[in-house]
């Protein structure tokens, strides 16, 4: 009689743990397709930089020293030369998730909702 009240009790481990490895298997699908979708976006914003700088180039006489230079500017606009750029406002906080995110960003970078009050050109002196 101990047996089956055993082999009923691990039979519902069984389907636990096979429900907790589905769920887990699910999520790193999830996880693949947006990593293939942040890569195609990489991609894209490669392009359409390498475009703008070409065109740029071609139309106003910059260089790539040029170039340099001002990416040194904006880079030390946060305070700090480590090529990249860090302006969160303090209180500036998702909606969704409540962690500070910066109000140049179109997307939440913690939970990904989308920021509202997203300013692109807000640090730019425009």
């Amino acid at each position: 009689m101990i047996d089956i009240f055993f082999e009923i009790f691990q039979q519902g481990q069984i389907s636990k743990v096979a429900t907790q490895a589905k769920h887990a298997s699910d999520r790193s699908l999830d996880s693949k397709y947006t990593l293939k979708d942040l890569e195609q976006r990489h991609e894209q914003l490669k392009l359409v930089t390498l475009a703008m700088w070409q065109m740029l180039k071609a139309h106003t006489g910059l260089t790539d020293n040029d170039l340099k230079k001002f990416i040194k500017e904006v880079d030390l606009s946060d305070g700090e030369l480590d090529n990249r750029v860090d302006h969160v406002e303090s209180g500036e906080k998702c909606s969704s998730c409540t962690h500070k995110i910066p109000v140049n960003s179109i997307r939440c970078l913690y939970c990904g909702a989308a920021n509202g009050n997203h300013e692109i050109l807000s640090r730019t002196g425009s």
